[in-house]
Formats: structure tokens, C-alpha cells, sequence
């Protein structure tokens, strides 16, 4: 810690002993006021990461020392003695006890005239000068005086402000009050009552800019009224429809109490319309339409279901729709506003195609082409016309077989003249495999296999 009370933590290294090092550490403090009996102190507190140390200054002979006041005083039946309970201004729960000495002084009474005793008592600190003090007066009768009571002084009612009287005898000789019963009475005075007010009630103008208020005692017929202090504040803004309103608060002052009240009136004229253009909205199909006009002056819009007509724009072609053009129509105040929105919502009509014209004839080994014209719109399309194919026909041997050679059957084609050739087999042969099947039942078997398989081979070229 510094003479000015900052700090450093000290900081060691816990490898190395001698590695030291110095940070500074946040220092706050709270200050404790001296009190009677203690003197005034500081104390710092010291942080760094999670380490804190305190460090106390006092403030030495500060402390203020009891400051007493005798509080209450209580005296013995019989006067001899009192006892005075002190109280400490600088804290009440400082409190002792002091037993006072008592002495007295004597105006003595005579036959008509009564006298007076005074005791004073004396109560002192221990070890100081510090003194306080009471009196108590006691009144002595007469010496043999014989009361003469007169007639009875009937009871006199306290008021709220007045204090009233005790009904009583007063004696003639010494002047002394006695009650009924003749007991000495030595005060008359019944208290004032004091008003029993009651809560103010307001009164307010029709239109809330004066106000009156006015409160009752309960004790008797005497209301107070006082004129009341009026402000105002617009607590509702007025609309287009609507007006708006003022709160009048009334404000009055009794015994030192402020009082309020409130009135609200609805004296705020209403505002006119300021509309927008109306919006139209379209559905998507453009059938049916809203339009919507806002108030500047206000969230209130008004929103009217509009009249939608239609009417074809653009008839549909063979590969375009056609679009509707609809109108929708609504007045506000008078006056109609208009919007349109065109939909393409008419289907194309496709193309009407004639039953084509063969511009391109196809031929045994080539495509041919047709071409469709639309019969609305002159639009063409082509499609191709198959290769039409050979047709052979049956052909014709120009080679006949032998049981040695070959044959040949030569097939022509009868659309484009094209030649085809054929081996015929061997006389004997088979005509699939060129081999005689003559060597066991299951060699035949094959054989007629074969011949069958030429047959249908043959035919199928044939058709």
C-alpha cells in the first residue's frame, strides 16, 4: 500500500521465487461517518483478478461525543425524588437513566389563600458538568378554609377552533373549581375538537375550465370551498369521424395537502377526410377488383368492391392466346376511378392442317417428304415418307444346279430395276447347309429341318 492509498499486487513467479514483478491494483473505498462513539474510518479495498485486501484509515477524534436531551422525567408519588431518561440527538438508541436530586421552594398558604410548593429536580452526568432539569408545582389548600360553592356553571362545548369549559362550582373564597362531586378541579378547558375534514369534492364547469372544491367537517354545519387551479391536455386527438378530447385536471391546496380531480370533455372538433387516390386491386384472373383510398388524417381506409366488365383485345391466333381486357369501375364521393388489367387468358386455337401434298416422291432405297398447310394461318410443316423398300418378286433361275455345281436365282426388282443373286444348291443337297443328309435317321431328321426353314426364308422374299 502507497501513503495515498493506491496499491500494487506483488506478483511472483511460481517457477522462480526471485522473478518479481509489480501491477497495479483497482482500488475502491467506502467511507464510514464517525459516530458518538467511534471516529470516522476509510476503508480501501484493493482488487486484482480474484485477490482483494482491505486496508482501514481512521480519522482520528472525530467521533462526536453524546449529545443528551432529557426525553421524559419521572418523579416519585410524593415528590422526594425523580429519575431523568436521556436520549442522544446523534443516535436515539443511545439512552441512560440519571437519578436527579430534588429541592424544593415554599410559598405557604394562608386561611383564604393557598399556597405553593415548587420542586426542582437536578439530574447531572457522571464525571461532567452537564446538567438537566425539571420542575413540578404543587398547590397547597388554604389553611382551615371552609369552601362556599355557589350555583352550578353548566359545561360550555368545545368547538373545532374554541376550547369549551368543564361545568363546575367555583368557590367564592379561595376561587378554586370543583365538579360534581365537589373533587378540586384544576383545568377547566375542554380542547378545541379540532375539524374532522372530510375528503374534497370537486365540482367542475360544464365545459371543465373552472372548478370548484369543497370539503365538510364532520364535527358541524361548516363547508370550505375553495377555487380550484385548472389546467388541460388534449388526451385524445380527434379523427375524421371522431372528436377528440380534453382531460381539465383540477388542483386545490387544504392544510398543506394537494388535492386533484379530472374532467374529460369531448371539445376538440373532429377533422374532414383527406382521402388518397383510391388503388384497385385485380384478382389474378382479373375477374373481380377491390379499390382502397387511405385518410391522411387518420388509419380508417375504406375499401369498395369495384365493377368489373370485360371486353377481347386480342383474339387468340394457332400458336398465341388471345387476352381480355377487363375494367373495373367504382365511384367514392361521386366520382368514379377507373383501372384496367389485360390477361392472356384465351387459349390458342391450334392449327387446322389440309391433308397434305407429296412434294418428294420416296423410292425403293429413299425418304420421301409430305408438306401440311394450315388452312388458317398458312403455316407449313413437313413429314418424311418412309423408303418404300425393294420388291423382288420371286425371282428367276439363271443358273440352274447340278449334282456338282451350284445354281444361281437372280431376283430384279419391279420399281427400280435393282438385281439381287442367290445360291441354289447342289441337286441332292440341302438348301440350307449344302450337304446331303443320307446317312442315318437322325441326318434326315436334319434335312427336313433344313428344307422347312428354306421353305418360309423363301416365301418371306417371295411376299
Amino acid at each position: 500500500w502507497a501513503d495515498d492509498n493506491t496499491a500494487q499486487a506483488k506478483l511472483v513467479c511460481a517457477n522462480n521465487a526471485e522473478h518479481v514483478t509489480y501491477e497495479d491494483a483497482e482500488v475502491t473505498s467506502a467511507s464510514h461517518a464517525a459516530t458518538c462513539e467511534e471516529d470516522a474510518y476509510t476503508v480501501y479495498t484493493a482488487t486484482y483478478g480474484d485477490n482483494t485486501e482491505d486496508k482501514t484509515v481512521t480519522d482520528e477524534g472525530t467521533a462526536t461525543d453524546h449529545d443528551y436531551e432529557a426525553t421524559e422525567w419521572i418523579w416519585a408519588d410524593d415528590n422526594s425524588g425523580a429519575t431523568a431518561t436521556l436520549v442522544c440527538k446523534n443516535d436515539p438508541s443511545h439512552t441512560r437513566e440519571i437519578t436527579a436530586v430534588v429541592t424544593h421552594t415554599e410559598d405557604t398558604a394562608t386561611e383564604y389563600a393557598g399556597g405553593v410548593i415548587v420542586y426542582t429536580a437536578t439530574a447531572t452526568i457522571p464525571g461532567t458538568e452537564i446538567t438537566f432539569t425539571d420542575t413540578k408545582t404543587v398547590d397547597t389548600l388554604p389553611l382551615g378554609h371552609t369552601h362556599v360553592y355557589g350555583e352550578w356553571i353548566e359545561e360550555v362545548e368545545a368547538t373545532c377552533e374554541g376550547a369549551g369549559t368543564l361545568g363546575h362550582y367555583t368557590c367564592a373564597g379561595c376561587g378554586r373549581s370543583f365538579d360534581a362531586e365537589y373533587n378540586e378541579i384544576d383545568d377547566l378547558t375542554i380542547p378545541a375538537k379540532g375539524h374532522r375534514w372530510s375528503e374534497p369534492v370537486f365540482a367542475f364547469s360544464e365545459d371543465g375550465k373552472t372548478a370548484t372544491a369543497t370539503r365538510t367537517c364532520a364535527n358541524a354545519d361548516h363547508p370550505e370551498t375553495k377555487e380550484a387551479a385548472v389546467t388541460s391536455e388534449v388526451t385524445k386527438a380527434e379523427t375524421c369521424t371522431a372528436k377528440g378530447e380534453t382531460t381539465y385536471t383540477a388542483t386545490v391546496e387544504f392544510d398543506g395537502v394537494t388535492y386533484t380531480d379530472t374532467k374529460t370533455v369531448a371539445d376538440v372538433p373532429a377533422l374532414e377526410h383527406s382521402w388518397s387516390e383510391p388503388v384497385i386491386t385485380f384478382s389474378a384472373d382479373g375477374k373481380t377488383a377491390t379499390a382502397a383510398r387511405t385518410c391522411a388524417n387518420g388509419d380508417h381506409p375504406e375499401t369498395k368492391a369495384a365493377t368489373v366488365t370485360s371486353e377481347v383485345t386480342k383474339p387468340a391466333t394457332c400458336t398465341a392466346k388471345g387476352e381480355t381486357t377487363y375494367t373495373a369501375a367504382v365511384a367514392f364521393d361521386g366520382v368514379t376511378y377507373t383501372a384496367t388489367k389485360t390477361v392472356g387468358d384465351i387459349a390458342a386455337n391450334g392449327h387446322s392442317w389440309d391433308d397434305g401434298a407429296i412434294v418428294t416422291e420416296p423410292t425403293c432405297t429413299g425418304t420421301g417428304k409430305i408438306v401440311y398447310t394450315c388452312s388458317d394461318c398458312g403455316e407449313t410443316r413437313e413429314e418424311t415418307i418412309g423408303a418404300l423398300g425393294h420388291d423382288w418378286g420371286r425371282g428367276e433361275v439363271t443358273k440352274p444346279a447340278t449334282a456338282t455345281e451350284t445354281g444361281v436365282r437372280t431376283y430384279t426388282c419391279s420399281r427400280c430395276g435393282e438385281t439381287r443373286q442367290e445360291t441354289i444348291g447342289k441337286v441332292g443337297a440341302c438348301p440350307v447347309c449344302n450337304a446331303p443328309h443320307d446317312k442315318n435317321l437322325l441326318d434326315r431328321l436334319i434335312g427336313l429341318i433344313h428344307s422347312i426353314m428354306y421353305f418360309f426364308v423363301t416365301l418371306d422374299r417371295t411376299f
